[in-house]
């Protein structure tokens, strides 16, 4: 989701409590996979990468979805942290 200003590393903030709208960055869950992309449910649902080279996951009635809310804030790693 580079293109969408979230970097590989970065902490996101997650809220529960707002309503999905179009286009929100989500977190979800697709067959037991965790995954961020947009969110579009007009006129199907459809998770959306922000890079094209990635494809879009069409949703269909026998897959097994979960939206664990939407993205509010990402957090950028400063300083990397050796862990040895």
């Amino acid at each position: 989701m580079t293109q969408a200003g979230i970097l590989d590393g970065d902490i996101l903030l997650v809220d529960r409590s707002v309503e999905l709208r179009e286009g929100d960055i989500v977190v979800a869950e697709v067959n037991q996979a965790f995954t961020v992309k947009y969110l579009f449910t007009s006129p199907e649902v459809r998770l959306v990468p922000a890079n094209s080279d990635h494809p879009t996951i069409y949703l269909s009635s026998s897959e097994e979805l979960n939206l664990f809310g939407v993205v509010s804030s990402s957090i950028h790693q400063l300083r990397t942290h050796n862990m040895a």
